[in-house]
């Protein structure tokens, strides 16, 4: 839908405009997945993260089969973009986890240190202006010495705010 002009006075809520801003305040786009069990026992680098489950994707954000999003048709604005990477089995790495979209580092978890059996959440926040077409993918990297840890996405949340960022009007 195309962002609607503000209205006049008197406008029917029923108009364009009345239906963007129910549909931005009461149903905005986006989706929810999450991904399976990774070991990066053998990976000295960066690696992309599975996404191997949507959990509610009306929109169709996701691309299972490639282990990213995507922002459709229409999907052009601003998201809030919520992640929570797990690993656990780990022994003295450390890791993080990273945003990409389109294959440029958009944004970096706090450094997490793996302890055995005990799983260890990182959160990746953002946000970040989409447009139709932008892919985007979760990567993992650790670092040091010890038992490296399997990771997962637990969770992904990319959730459209608005259309753009503006200014009050007078």
């Amino acid at each position: 839908m195309p962002v609607p002009t503000r209205p006049v006075t008197g406008a029917s809520i029923a108009s364009e405009w009345g239906q963007a801003v129910h549909d931005y305040a009461f149903a905005p786009a986006g989706c929810k997945v999450t991904g399976g069990q990774v070991s990066q026992a053998a990976a000295e680098g960066l690696i992309i993260l599975p996404l191997d489950t949507a959990v509610d994707d009306p929109g169709g954000y996701a691309d299972l089969a490639n282990n990213r999003l995507e922002i459709p048709p229409d999907g052009d604005g601003i998201y809030h973009v919520i992640g929570k990477i797990a690993a656990n089995d780990g022994d003295t790495d450390i890791g993080r986890a990273w945003l990409y979209v389109n294959g440029v580092q958009s944004s970096v978890s706090p450094v997490a240190q793996y302890d055995g059996g005990i799983t260890i959440i990182t959160t990746l926040l953002d946000v970040v202006e989409l447009a139709e077409g932008d892919l985007l993918t979760i990567r993992s990297r650790q670092y040091g010495s010890g038992d490296r840890a399997d990771v997962w996405v637990a969770s992904l949340i990319i959730l459209r705010v608005g259309a753009e960022f503006g200014a009050p009007t007078p």
